[in-house]
């Protein structure tokens, strides 16, 4: 076993997902893809927090109106994290 799935397996239990990245071509899809992902995540208890981030500044990323660029957009930075709050239940 590798240190780094030590790091990630609790003796007993599922794998403990360390971090997750969404990356859609179309943002607007980021809603619903950020809305069922959480959902899973939170539904089969693989996460204890969720820390979303706009900040990748990526030129083949922002040019397709994610990462950094999606902050640009209030409107939909607003209804993805809105979707993902949503989902989330008792994870901060």
């Amino acid at each position: 076993m590798t240190d780094t799935e030590k790091k990630d397996t609790i003796p007993d239990q599922l794998p403990v997902v360390s971090w997750v990245d969404f990356l859609q071509e179309q943002p607007p899809g980021s809603i619903v893809t950020v809305s069922e992902a959480v959902k899973r995540l939170v539904g089969e208890g693989k996460i204890d927090h969720l820390d979303m981030n706009f900040g990748c500044p990526v030129p083949k990323v922002t040019r397709k109106g994610g990462g950094a660029a999606i902050p640009l957009r209030p409107n939909l930075l607003r209804n993805i994290v809105r979707a993902a709050v949503a989902q989330a239940a008792n994870v901060p």
